[in-house]
């Protein structure tokens, strides 16, 4: 891009309700039989915070791994992410994706 300047200023640290070494975990649920899970968490690097949604896989010795493989987002963008959420799964249930009740 002309014109694109790459600075290393860094904004300063902020105060976050998140430790960088705790990230807070909402929600854990199995992918699939081979052991992978998608893990939902509240996390903070470099003072901010931030939604992470990612796929786990099981180790050797039966323990949960992160991957490369996720979506990191600023809690901010929450709102317009569960917006999302409703219509794609309101959209499964019209195609028969998912029942009316939530099951599969």
């Amino acid at each position: 891009m002309s014109g694109y300047r790459k600075t290393d200023r860094q904004q300063a640290s902020r105060q976050c309700p998140i430790a960088e070494d705790a990230p807070i975990e909402i929600h854990k649920m199995w992918r699939d039989r081979s052991g992978n899970a998608l893990v939902f968490s509240l996390k903070s690097y470099r003072g901010r915070a931030f939604f992470d949604l990612r796929t786990f896989y099981t180790d050797q010795d039966g323990v949960l791994k992160p991957t490369a493989k996720g979506v990191t987002a600023s809690p901010s963008k929450l709102p317009e992410i569960f917006k999302a959420i409703v219509k794609t799964v309101d959209r499964a249930r019209e195609l028969g994706l998912i029942a009316d009740d939530g099951g599969e």
